[in-house]
């Protein structure tokens, strides 16, 4: 090899390489570096076209172009996505792809760039087998991908606890169930219960929330629909059911546990493009027939005006429920009354209803928040006679008076009274 003194003091690149010639084996010729070489991003652009026979067989047409390209965004978007559209162009007309989703760096837990020669790069292997592959899946699809994510066991921990943990934990409590009262037919339906209907809309909503975000390209998006109906079946539909198992004949409890084997399955389905393993097993938990990754995805309910209406209804009674709930636990807090402490009443002060300003309608409405002091439930506790234990009431303060309308009334005319 000649030159090779000259690459002594300096790296491999130009213009110090084009003195280097190499002998050949062969014929004992002296060859050097072509001068004109491209960049390697163009070979790694032709992809689309390399690996579909492009342009002897016609058959490259039915995969070109790409429904979707996913990359780094730092140092692919002027590197492999901009030579994917010059080819695409140049060969073809078009781009090679219909999307790209272009994702930030994964950083350590302080927000520096991982580097092994700085001792912070964590190897995929290390980080499998301490935080498992599930929370790492579903971490890294909750992430923001405009922004760098740190890698850290506080992300892995929150990430666990936001769904995989919970979806677990209720496939234990429905085998559970189910050990104790029986399977429920297969053909049971969601049930007429008006919690077992609003669950239903719960997971209708979430199967048209999580489509409508994956096929705009968002798994933030998808996976916080996901965790809040895992959220409603584990924190308070679970609850409910407990209550009404309780209630219920022995004969019958069997059959009511359908509703939650129906939203085991449908959330099953839902969350198998981002935890294969853990919806394999809830589909099978569910009763599905197969595997989950051949079953259709869901898909939202045609409903009527009439059936979307009664939905709406059911979830602002449902809300309504539970919002007086967790004011009644958070007078509980206050008054430092323990949460399983029988209470001999429970008051709860709805605001007044007023006529509306413009004295025209004949509907009476109820007054409109206008103030943040109407949400909490004042509680006091006071010791019982009987058993010496604390007894609380909750009241809410007084709200504040309704605006007077704005145009007076007529002389001469009595004015009707708000209904009470």
């Amino acid at each position: 090899m000649e030159g090779a003194a000259t690459l002594a003091a300096h790296s491999l690149h130009r213009p110090w390489v084009d003195a280097v010639r190499v002998r050949c084996r062969a014929c004992g010729t002296a060859v050097a570096r072509v001068p004109d070489v491209g960049t390697p991003w163009l070979d790694a652009a032709a992809v689309p076209f390399a690996t579909t026979g492009w342009p002897a067989d016609p058959s490259w047409r039915d995969w070109f172009p790409a429904d979707l390209v996913a990359e780094s965004s730092p140092g692919q978007f002027r590197n492999w996505f901009y030579a994917l559209l010059v080819e695409g162009v140049v060969l073809a007309g078009r781009a090679p792809y219909r999307a790209v989703l272009g994702h930030h760096h994964v950083v350590d837990a302080s927000g520096a760039e991982m580097h092994k020669s700085t001792g912070n790069a964590v190897l995929l292997e290390e980080a499998l087998e301490r935080h498992g592959a599930e929370p790492l899946r579903w971490a890294l699809a909750r992430a923001d991908p405009a922004r760098p994510w740190r890698y850290g066991d506080a992300a892995l921990a929150a990430a666990a606890a936001a769904l995989p943990l919970p979806l677990w934990h209720l496939l234990r409590l429905y085998e559970g169930a189910v050990a104790r009262h029986g399977a429920p037919p297969c053909a049971a339906g969601w049930g007429r219960d008006p919690v077992d209907r609003w669950l239903a809309d719960r997971c209708d909503a979430t199967t048209r929330a999580v489509r409508a975000a994956l096929d705009g390209h968002d798994p933030p998006s998808a996976t916080a629909a996901l965790e809040e109906l895992t959220a409603d079946l584990a924190g308070w539909y679970v609850r409910r059911l407990r209550e009404r198992l309780a209630l219920l004949p022995p004969a019958q409890r069997a059959r009511a546990l359908a509703p939650l084997r129906r939203a085991l399955a449908t959330l099953a389905r839902l969350v198998a493009p981002f935890l294969p393993f853990l919806a394999e097993t809830a589909h099978r938990v569910a009763g599905g027939a197969g595997s989950v990754h051949l079953a259709d995805y869901p898909a939202p309910r045609r409903c009527g005006p009439g059936a979307r209406a009664d939905a709406a209804a059911r979830a602002r009674g449902v809300a309504a429920v539970r919002a007086v709930g967790a004011l009644a636990r958070r007078a509980r807090a206050d008054a430092g009354v323990r949460a399983r402490q029988p209470l001999p009443a429970l008051a709860v002060r709805l605001p007044p209803r007023t006529r509306p300003a413009s004295g025209r309608s004949r509907r009476w409405r109820p007054a409109r928040r206008t103030s943040s002091r109407w949400c909490p439930i004042r509680a006091t506790s006071s010791p019982s006679r009987r058993s010496g234990r604390a007894s609380g009431r909750a009241t809410a303060p007084t709200p504040p008076p309704s605006p007077p309308p704005s145009r007076p009334c007529r002389p001469r005319r009595r004015c009707a009274s708000p209904p009470r």
